[in-house]
């Protein structure tokens, strides 16, 4: 959807004026606004297994390091709050009111309010061209009255009347309310125009305003990315359930991993690597749902002084459905036959994994599935229900744990992250934990569980390969090998 955007002509002739002033004043040798907006380079990301067609995504993070960049801003002027440093929150509020510097207590020099008053009137000449060439704006949803209230960037008072994407809106982290996709070869508009036009949800007026729920009409909402490509491509992750995440949210997928380890004194030495792989097919989407399958391989080995000690390999593949709801809400259902196998102690077992995972509104309670923000660092939660229904076609004999036989395992898992804020340093840094649990309700046995946690170190820019020190202790839930083991590995996940 490309949402249209309403300009009147003396709007246009003020922004356009504005605009021109700040091309002017910025320095020539910096990055500047390519056409209309800022340039593709700095402000978006490629996400790794998408579509070759695919365009790229715009990072609201990456929007105000560019805006702030172009014209620098004090570090004086932008500490709102004087406590010595700035913060994203920060940030956000230099851009989006109009009137920062001059509000009481603002320690702005005139060069700071210029470049102010330039960057925000040059990124608002690009949202009134619809984001030009190379950009196409999508609404996702409206702030609610409630998050207009606690993030001060998005004060219904900053808002110019008649627009259909905000300032606040585009600068928010995540991007919860409009996305941009970007292109760099400056065919937006005819992507754009060869899609359907859809109508763009009316904002609130004002922050006391009620919200669409509490009129008793639902929030309308839209698919935020079309055609939505990060359903489709190649993925490579630790685990199945890694694989059929959305690679928009690829911080939250728990990536393949090697380890090394040698004592050259004792001359020992240790390998261990696991991975998922598999490309994911977009069946199609109709009225807020989409279905893909992906069929995977999986492999896990360790080996001790070259003698293998786990040698898991399988093949399998997903049927994934999804449930679009509005204010992020997100249903996920998977179903997944699996046929597994460890050559060293010639274990067969054949599975058929179901899988549950919710995320709620961001306008819920607790957003369960969706990020939160902690101010220094970023938290997200989800929890999955799970139950495993299969046949132990061989046990690889007395010195394993299963037995022949069919087996049920209903059960779940939860699992955590925490990484610092992005304009912190721990930006790079994240701590992550995970629980699962199956119940033995028919088999044996009556309880399998696995604890896992990490501290990783994710490479600046580049969330695709991180550094991970990890500990891990209980039972495979495939071949219900034991273990407990501190690891130091990296990891890569497309």
């Amino acid at each position: 959807m490309c949402l249209p955007l309403v300009l009147t002509k003396r709007r246009l002739v003020l922004a356009a004026g504005s605009f021109l002033l700040a091309a002017a004043t910025a320095d020539v040798g910096r990055a500047q606004v390519d056409e209309v907006g800022p340039p593709v380079g700095d402000v978006c990301r490629a996400t790794f297994g998408d579509r070759p067609d695919a365009p790229l995504a715009l990072e609201p993070v990456r929007l105000i390091r560019w805006a702030l960049s172009v014209q620098p801003v004090s570090d004086a002027a932008l500490d709102t709050n004087a406590d010595g440093t700035t913060s994203l929150a920060e940030k956000q509020l230099a851009l989006a009111d109009p009137d920062f510097c001059a509000r009481p207590g603002r320690s702005c020099t005139a060069e700071d309010a210029e470049a102010l008053r330039s960057r925000r009137n040059a990124i608002l000449v690009w949202i009134n061209a619809g984001g030009g060439a190379h950009y196409r704006f999508e609404r996702v949803r409206v702030p609610t009255p409630a998050e207009r209230q606690d993030r001060a960037h998005l004060d219904p008072a900053f808002d110019l009347p008649g627009e259909a994407v905000q300032l606040g809106e585009m600068l928010n982290v995540p991007a919860d309310f409009v996305r941009a996709s970007c292109y760099p070869a400056g065919d937006a508009q005819a992507v754009a125009s060869a899609l359907p036009a859809l109508p763009a949800p009316p904002a609130p007026a004002d922050a006391d305003a009620a919200s669409p729920d509490a009129a008793g009409e639902p929030e309308p909402f839209l698919l935020a990315y079309i055609p939505r490509p990060r359903l489709e491509g190649f993925r490579l992750a630790a685990t199945p359930d890694d694989l059929s995440a959305d690679r928009g949210q690829l911080s939250t997928i728990t990536p393949a991993e090697i380890t090394l380890n040698s004592d050259r004194r004792a001359r020992t030495g240790s390998v261990y690597a696991r991975a998922a792989a598999g490309y994911a097919f977009d069946l199609g989407r109709d009225d807020g749902t989409s279905t893909s399958i992906l069929p995977f391989a999986l492999f896990e080995r360790q080996e001790d002084n070259g003698r293998r000690t786990i040698d898991k390999v399988g093949a399998g593949s997903s049927l994934i459905g999804r449930r679009h709801g509005p204010a992020g809400r997100l249903d996920e259902v998977s179903v997944s036959p699996l046929y597994t196998t460890d050559t060293r102690a010639d274990i067969q077992v054949g599975t058929f994994k179901l899988r549950y995972t919710p995320t709620l509104g961001t306008d819920s309670a607790f957003p369960l599935g969706q990020p939160v923000d902690l101010g220094w660092a970023r938290a997200i939660l989800h929890a999955d229900l799970l139950t495993d229904v299969g046949e132990v076609y061989s046990t690889g004999g007395d010195d394993t744990a299963l037995t022949a036989g069919t087996f049920v395992r209903p059960g779940g898992r939860v699992r955590g992250r925490i990484r610092g804020a992005d304009d912190s340093v721990l930006s790079q840094f994240e701590v992550d934990g995970s629980l699962r649990y199956l119940y033995g309700a028919v088999g044996e046995p009556d309880h399998i569980a696995m604890f896992e946690t990490g501290l990783s170190f994710v490479f600046p820019n580049q969330d695709h390969y991180r550094v991970r020190a990890s500990y891990a202790h209980g039972s495979d839930e495939d071949t219900l090998e034991e273990q407990q083991v501190w690891r130091v590995s990296l990891g890569v996940r497309f």
